[in-house]
């Protein structure tokens, strides 16, 4: 399922996550892909404030997706030094030697509630690592050691990012000529869908607040939310690359649609669960430029044929020649075709997933090249 759970794994019970912020972000890729970005920040604060300083070792959550390693997620608080990234991220706040404060709201004469909490990077070692995973599911569970003091006016702030390939969260839906529409579904302390003898249901931590983004590209159109959003806006790609380190599309021409929901008081009894229906805004020409992509591909490989043929051998090949290397040629591109096709027809079987787990992530590493930030 796609279900956030925390798992407050400190023995102190007086340390809880005050706040939790997900943030989606579905950015278009090369060849018809999409990138799938996954951010996560907690914040951990004391209950009490009676002026003592507590410790916290670590926390464990279980994500809705398969993390293989350490190296698979990256640490974004550094990039929270900034001013304007900060701002992107919270609105009105500040940095002080990395301390943020951030409104949180406003109270009944209208004075603002501010939040400060010390940014905290999470490193890759041996502390933190993979508890258990299940691809089948999608779904891994992840200890972050910390090792951290914290206090009530003063608590941490962490802020991770995840590249998302396989995941339940955002499914497309496909019809005859590719993705027309997608289902959105997003839980946080859901215990329905947690396995009971990988995370005791007893053991999930009470969280004060949770804030939630989707960010899809403009011609998306939600044709069902619930519970409804808090707000919608529209935003420039261009503007978050700085904060996302790659650029938002190819061209870097997007808008983007925002989606933002916000829940108080969640806990196992009172789960946080969104789900939502998407389609591709009517007009949005994609048969139209299926059909051309693959008619000049196609254009483009008998053109380089001709031309290897023709003028890669010198002296240049008789006809009889020119008619043998042409039959090979054909040859070659049949057997190709009968590989794809049976690749497609069973994509099941464990050696054709395994061609094409390897084919995406060669187009990943070179999504990933051409989408570097100028």
């Amino acid at each position: 399922m796609s279900t956030f759970a925390l798992v407050n794994s400190d023995t102190n019970s007086d340390l809880v996550p005050q706040n939790v912020h997900l943030n989606l972000f579905v950015l278009p890729g090369i060849l018809g892909r999409y990138r799938m970005l996954v951010e996560m920040g907690v914040h951990f604060a004391c209950k009490t404030d009676d002026g003592t300083t507590q410790e916290l070792n670590g926390f464990e959550v279980e994500l809705p997706f398969v993390v293989p390693d350490a190296t698979a997620f990256e640490d974004v608080s550094n990039r929270l030094t900034d001013a304007t990234n900060l701002r992107m991220v919270f609105g009105k706040c500040k940095e002080n030697d990395g301390l943020i404060t951030w409104s949180t709201g406003v109270t009944e004469d209208g004075s603002p509630v501010e939040t400060t909490a010390r940014l905290v990077p999470i490193r890759r070692d041996d502390g933190t690592k993979c508890l258990n995973k299940d691809e089948t599911a999608s779904r891994s569970f992840w200890h972050f050691k910390v090792n951290q003091k914290i206090t009530k006016s003063k608590g941490l702030y962490i802020r991770l990012r995840f590249s998302v390939h396989d995941q339940r969260i955002w499914r497309w839906h496909r019809g005859i000529m590719g993705r027309n529409g997608a289902f959105f579904d997003l839980r946080l302390q859901d215990v329905r869908s947690l396995d009971p003898t990988v995370i005791p249901i007893e053991k999930l931590s009470e969280i004060g607040g949770c804030n939630v983004h989707l960010v899809v590209p403009q011609w998306m159109e939600s044709t069902s939310l619930s519970p409804s959003t808090k707000y919608t806006r529209l935003f420039e790609g261009r503007v978050w690359e700085p904060y996302l380190g790659c650029k938002t599309d190819f061209w870097r021409r997007e808008m983007f649609a925002v989606y933002a929901w916000e829940d108080q008081n969640i806990s196992p009894d009172s789960p946080f669960r969104l789900f939502g229906t998407f389609r591709t805004f009517p007009g949005t020409p994609k048969p139209v430029f299926f059909f051309f992509a693959v008619t000049t591909v196609a254009c483009a490989t008998s053109a380089l044929i001709w031309i290897i043929g023709r003028y890669s051998f010198s002296p240049p090949l008789a006809s009889s020649d020119w008619n043998g290397f042409k039959a090979h040629i054909l040859k070659i591109v049949s057997a190709l075709g009968i590989v794809g096709v049976v690749a497609l027809v069973t994509k099941y079987w464990k050696t054709s997933n395994l061609i094409i787990r390897w084919i995406a992530r060669g187009i990943s590493a070179l999504e990933r090249f051409l989408m570097r930030r100028p």
